[in-house]
């Protein structure tokens, strides 16, 4: 890839304007239409891509641009990959980063729209310099695939449709607003519940949050799933009410004389052991452990046992095999499986609640 002399001049000189504390580049304002057209021509006569990028990218650190202005230069590359890591780049030193939404319109793909969405998200959300970050609350996410219980509509919306979705609702000035919009997206499509979590973390206030779950839960796929948005609200109250809620709007019967014993199919199995390796932190999939058990109630103690086995920490080893106790159809059994347990502390302990 060829860097000029001047792209290391600007790289240098910039790095150095921002090193210094408290000035502020943007303080006249965006460049002006003169000047800018002018390095707009500079980029768009560049044929190779690398070239452009790089050209882009100097432009945009040399220089304080507009949101207007970085989509103009946005709409110069051939793909959305190259809009895509100009304008992740150019989002630092742009002037209105109010107004930077309307970069997305430069975009063709969806997806490339949601991925600047999410970068903007988390540059908004690091830490200043020298500030320790506080700890980000870990949300599991239920596994659509792997879900084998009663649905509340045929399939959930595609990863483009939902992607369309979020930025829309995303980019609404406040809760009435993203209310409304969220609206139109639901009576006309069918959502998992991880899609609508994700669609409530985008409500500031959790009142609201509650009331979009509320009225979105009769258009969710995997309505058995349902329990695992209480992680999008925050307070143990509202917590609380939305598992009273669910209760009231899920009712159950006792099986019939003679009725078969319910189970956990091979199938099923595989489905929320392969949910469970996918999740990275060991915190995240005790959570999905704890969750699919709840969700689907009935384990021989053999299942529960290779479900014990895909967590690394013995504590947590300890947690849920405790907790899915009550979910196994052969609680006799447990006895023959504590050797899933490293520890013996772990054992004994397990041991004794058999008993």
């Amino acid at each position: 890839m060829k860097i000029t002399l001047f792209t290391l001049l600007f790289l240098f000189s910039s790095a150095a304007i921002w090193a210094q504390p408290g000035r502020n580049r943007c303080q006249n304002g965006p460049l002006n239409r003169q000047t800018f057209l002018q390095q707009k021509r500079a980029v768009g006569a560049l044929q190779q891509a690398g070239d452009k990028l790089e050209q882009a990218k100097s432009v945009a650190l040399g220089f304080c641009l507009s949101s207007d202005q970085v989509r103009e230069i946005a709409e110069l590359f051939d793909n959305d990959f190259d809009r895509l890591e100009f304008t992740k780049e150019a989002w630092h030193t742009v002037f209105d980063k109010e107004q930077y939404l309307t970069v997305m319109d430069a975009f063709i793909q969806a997806s490339a729209m949601f991925q600047l969405y999410q970068h903007i998200q988390a540059e908004q959300q690091a830490p200043m310099p020298g500030t320790v970050p506080s700890p980000i609350p870990t949300v599991a996410y239920p596994d659509a695939q792997a879900y084998t219980g009663n649905t509340g509509c045929q399939s959930p919306a595609s990863d483009a449709n939902f992607d369309k979705a979020f930025l829309q609702i995303a980019e609404q000035a406040d809760d009435q607003a993203r209310m409304n919009n969220a609206r139109m997206h639901w009576q006309n499509n069918c959502f998992s519940v991880t899609q609508i979590m994700k669609f409530a973390l985008e409500f500031k206030q959790e009142g609201a949050r509650f009331q979009f779950l509320k009225n979105v839960s009769s258009k969710v796929y995997d309505t058995g799933n349902l329990n695992f948005a209480v992680q999008v609200l925050p307070s143990d109250n509202l917590k609380k009410e939305w598992y009273q809620w669910l209760s009231g709007q899920q009712s159950t019967t006792p099986a019939a004389a003679g009725e078969t014993t319910c189970s956990v199919t091979e199938d099923s199995m595989g489905k929320i052991l392969n949910s469970l390796r996918q999740q990275g932190v060991n915190s995240s999939r005790t959570n999905l452990a704890k969750q699919q058990i709840r969700v689907h109630k009935c384990f021989t103690a053999q299942q529960v046992k290779r479900i014990v086995a895909t967590l690394s920490v013995e504590s947590s080893r300890l947690e849920v095999m405790k907790f899915a106790f009550e979910y196994t159809v052969d609680p006799a059994e447990y006895l023959n499986i504590l050797d899933v347990l490293t520890v013996q502390s772990s054992r004994d302990e397990v041991a004794k609640m058999v008993r």
